[in-house]
């Protein structure tokens, strides 16, 4: 019970941080300066990347090291 709790806290922190940060950006990018404007870029080409691969590995790899 304590690992099906702690994948589904995982997973439900993740998809939190991907709706919050896809809601603020239209505002970021309108309001903020542009020092804060750096990171929002960096931030949705990473997560587009490691999203896939961090899909793709444990299937390969096996669950258990990956997660």
């Amino acid at each position: 019970m304590t690992i099906l709790a702690g994948r589904m806290m995982g997973m439900f922190l993740a998809a939190l941080d991907q709706t919050i940060v896809g809601t603020a950006m239209p505002k970021i990018a309108t309001t903020a300066r542009p020092e804060h404007q750096a990171w929002s870029p960096r931030y949705l080409i990473t997560s587009t990347i490691t999203t896939p691969l961090f899909g793709k590995c444990p299937d390969i790899y096996g669950r258990k090291p990956f997660y």
